[in-house]
């Protein structure tokens, strides 16, 4: 796979950068315990952000002054994230689908920690991230006889007994405009525009 190439290649780099220092003897010694200290720092600011946004301590980012958790999505087709706060960390997961909804749990420079409806997380750069409102199907909360598997239905008016004017697959990525109590009003590029069933997405904001 790609992100582990990438990964295997950024290895190399980091080692080939102190061999590099061991050869021209640059203070490596006097180096090594203040870069030790420093590492141990950020891992400790990232674990004290990350576990702070876990238990509720705080509702707001300390880099952006936003709400945490808050929704964004992907801006390009070809995303990845990692497991820590930095290029040097190796990757998690690779994203290819711009818009995707995701969630900033946590913040740390210019690094947002991200969650997809899955579960994953990983650590992504503030510059690959968008406030547009996305949201992804991901289940289906009417009961129709119309409905087959993996589907859930679009709806002319926020009412299930409204006529229904598209079938939308699980997964896809749709563009959420309002809500209005259990009902949500999306449009699937420029050919469909209904109301889906709250329940039925991941990613509306609170």
């Amino acid at each position: 796979m790609d992100e582990v190439k990438c990964n295997r290649q950024a290895e190399g780099e980091v080692k080939a950068a102190v061999g590099y220092l061991i050869r021209k003897r640059v203070l490596l010694f006097a180096l090594l315990p203040m870069f030790f200290i420093l590492l141990q720092l950020q891992t400790l600011a990232i674990s004290y952000a990350v576990a702070a946004d876990d238990a509720g301590m705080s509702s707001i980012g300390s880099v952006t002054g936003l709400t945490i958790p808050r929704f964004v999505t992907l801006k390009s087709r070809d995303i990845n994230i990692r497991a820590g706060p930095g290029p040097k960390y190796p990757l998690r997961l690779n994203y290819k689908c711009k818009g995707y909804p995701v969630q900033v749990v946590a913040e740390f420079e210019n690094w947002r920690l991200i969650k997809d409806h899955q579960g994953n997380e990983g650590w992504a750069h503030e510059s690959l991230l968008a406030s547009m409102s996305n949201v992804i199907v991901v289940n289906n909360a009417i009961e129709n006889e119309q409905i087959i598997k993996d589907e859930t239905l679009l709806f002319r008016m926020p009412n299930d007994k409204s006529h229904p004017i598209a079938r939308v697959e699980f997964g896809a990525i749709v563009h959420i405009k309002r809500c209005i109590d259990n009902w949500c009003n999306v449009s699937l590029g420029r050919a469909h525009d209904g109301w889906i069933k709250r329940s039925s997405v991941w990613g509306v904001p609170e």
